[in-house]
C-alpha cells in the first residue's frame, strides 16, 4: 500500500508540473504578444513570475524524482531492514557493519536532499505570493490614482453644471 501511495504521488506531482510548465510557457507567449501594451513594470513582472514558476515546475518534476528514487533503488526496503536490525542490535549490542554504515548515511543525505528539494519548492511559492501581493498593490494604486485624476478633471464641472442649474431656477423663480 506504501508503494501505491508513493507511487500515485510521483505520478500527480509529475502531471502537476507538466501541466503547470506548460501552462507557463503558453503565458510566455501571451507576454510576448502583448508586450507593446504592457509597462516595463508589468512586462518585468511577467517574465520573473514565468521563471519563478518554471523553476518550481523544475523542482517539482526533481522531487517527484527523488520520491520515486527511494523505490526505484530499493531505500525504503533496506532502512526498514536496517531499523529491524537496530532493534536486535540494542538487545545484543551488534554494531552495523560498514556496508550498513555507508548505506545509513547515504540514505540520510539522499532523504535530506529531498527535504531540501522541498523547503526550496515552498521558499519558491512563497517568493510568488510576495511577487503576486507587491504587483496587486502597484495596481490598486494605480487605480486610485487613476480615480483621484478622473474626479480631479470631473469635479469642477459637476460644479459648474449644478450652479448653472441652481442659477436658472432662481431665475425662473424670479
Amino acid at each position: 500500500m506504501e508503494r501505491l501511495v508513493a507511487w500515485l504521488v510521483v505520478i500527480v506531482t509529475v502531471v502537476a508540473a507538466l501541466a503547470l510548465g506548460y501552462r507557463q510557457l503558453q503565458v510566455r507567449r501571451w507576454l510576448k504578444a502583448h508586450e507593446v501594451s504592457l509597462s516595463p513594470e508589468d512586462i518585468i513582472y511577467h517574465r520573473w513570475s514565468i521563471g519563478r514558476r518554471l523553476l518550481g515546475c523544475a523542482m517539482l518534476l526533481l522531487l517527484a524524482g527523488l520520491i520515486a528514487g527511494i523505490y526505484l533503488f530499493d531505500i525504503a526496503d533496506k532502512l526498514e531492514e536496517l531499523m529491524a536490525l537496530g532493534n536486535e542490535a540494542k538487545n545484543t549490542g551488534q554494531k552495523l557493519t560498514a556496508e550498513q554504515e555507508s548505506f545509513l548515511y547515504f540514505s540520510l543525505r539522499y532523504v535530506s536532499a529531498l527535504l531540501l528539494v522541498l523547503m526550496f519548492i515552498f521558499f519558491i511559492a512563497g517568493w510568488d505570493i510576495i511577487a503576486i501581493r507587491r504587483f496587486g498593490m502597484r495596481h490598486r494604486q494605480r487605480i486610485r490614482d487613476d480615480r483621484r485624476a478622473m474626479l480631479e478633471r470631473q469635479l469642477p464641472i459637476l460644479y459648474a453644471e449644478r450652479k448653472a442649474m441652481e442659477e436658472g431656477e432662481q431665475r425662473e423663480r424670479e
